[in-house]
């Protein structure tokens, strides 16, 4: 089949609109349940707590606030109205014994109004999908009406995450870098670990955004209790084909060892602790450093990979970074298509929601702990439709 067969019979059946029109369809029925469902409302008093979760969320179409009847995307332009959806949700109000923690009373809320969300023209949610009829079959979609006015979100052009790129450090003082940029699933946040290597090819550093400093690469393997000599396995020292290590990196990597191979677990720890960009009081900066290792630093590894899972990606990054410093590994072309992502219209207002939603759960929370009592909820659907619009 040539590539020309295989273009018309994608746009047979799919428009240029498509792709924008299928994101948006993800974000409605997956994105935007699971956002709503991963927040929560505590209200803690001297003898109980109240937990407010969220679940079942609606969304309805587009429609006219007087007659409820539905809007069209044309008349909305007339109009200069915006084409939106109301989103409503069950909210589920649970009070415990904060003693005992046994449930005191359990109420659930229908149709609590959330808020309004955008619907893009020719979606699912758009009321066009039940009324083809309204609109020119011309009409392909893809875009917001935003008071009247057409608006669009500009596909982003991004890296993928969870993938090791090495390249020459910006850095003056390090000449290659290994970095890779973490995000575990579901999650709204990346982290960036690179592994960076001095100008004369002496030491090899470890930097993460929870830690102040540079760390050895080392004292990170030892602090996850790992010995000294499984460095050695862990950091592949041959050239692609090769049968033995290169002695040149084989000198590097002892550089490197050298120095901190007689320290204890416990010492490394403790190096990493001071290092932290957050300090914490007494036990519980031991703890969060930690925290750092077993989850913050290669987070889409998981949190039920082991320390030795971690070692073994952490060696692998500073084997790419020691044959691409050699010339025996080319390195990452970062504007190559394939090292690409594109981020459309849902996963943009979807990461736009979720910052939005986890402000205005935390609002709220503060506005019902100002009540008088804010775990007597003698009117939840009142309560907490006040205190969500704030």
């Amino acid at each position: 089949m040539r590539w020309t067969d295989l273009f018309r019979a994608y746009f047979r059946e799919h428009t240029l609109a498509s792709p924008q029109l299928e994101t948006f369809d993800h974000f409605t029925h997956v994105t935007l349940p699971e956002l709503l469902r991963s927040q929560q409302i505590v209200l803690r008093e001297e003898l109980v707590v109240a937990v407010i979760r969220f679940g079942n969320p609606r969304c309805l179409r587009p429609r006219d606030l007087g007659s409820c009847r539905p809007v069209f995307p044309s008349e909305a332009q007339t109009r200069g109205l915006s084409y939106d959806m109301d989103v409503e949700a069950d909210a589920f109000v649970t009070l415990y014994d904060r003693e005992s923690r046994r449930v005191i009373q359990h109420r659930r809320v229908r149709a609590l109004h959330l808020f309004k969300c955008p619907v893009m023209v020719r979606s699912w949610q758009c009321n066009l999908t039940l009324h083809p009829e309204q609109e020119p079959a011309s009409e392909l979609g893809g875009y917001f009406i935003i008071e009247g006015k057409e608006r669009a979100l500009v596909t982003q052009e991004r890296l993928h995450y969870n993938q090791v790129y090495t390249r020459p450090s910006k850095n003056k003082r390090y000449s290659f870098s290994a970095e890779v940029r973490s995000i575990k699933e579901g999650a709204s946040y990346s982290v960036l670990t690179e592994v960076k290597l001095t100008q004369r090819g002496e030491e090899i550093v470890v930097a993460n955004n929870y830690l102040l400093h540079d760390i050895p690469l080392l004292i990170l393997i030892l602090a996850w209790g790992l010995p000294a000599a499984r460095v050695w396995d862990l950091v592949e020292l041959r050239a692609p084909g090769g049968a033995a290590p290169r002695p040149d990196l084989v000198a590097i990597l002892k550089k490197n060892v050298a120095p901190f191979e007689h320290l204890t677990q416990e010492a490394a720890f403790a190096f990493i602790a001071e290092r932290t960009v957050n300090k914490m009081e007494g036990g519980r900066q031991r703890a969060y450093a930690r925290h750092i290792l077993d989850n913050d630093l290669f987070p889409h590894l998981g949190m039920l990979s082991d320390r030795q899972a971690h070692a073994a990606y952490l060696g692998r990054m500073a084997s790419k970074l020691l044959l691409t410093y050699r010339g025996l590994r080319v390195e990452n072309d970062r504007d190559h298509i394939a090292n690409k992502r594109l981020e459309m219209s849902g996963h943009l207002i979807g990461n736009l929601l979720n910052s939005l939603w986890r402000k205005c759960v935390k609002n709220a929370e503060q506005v019902l702990m100002k009540r008088p009592s804010p775990a007597d909820l003698g009117r939840p659907k009142d309560l907490l439709a006040s205190a969500l619009q704030r």
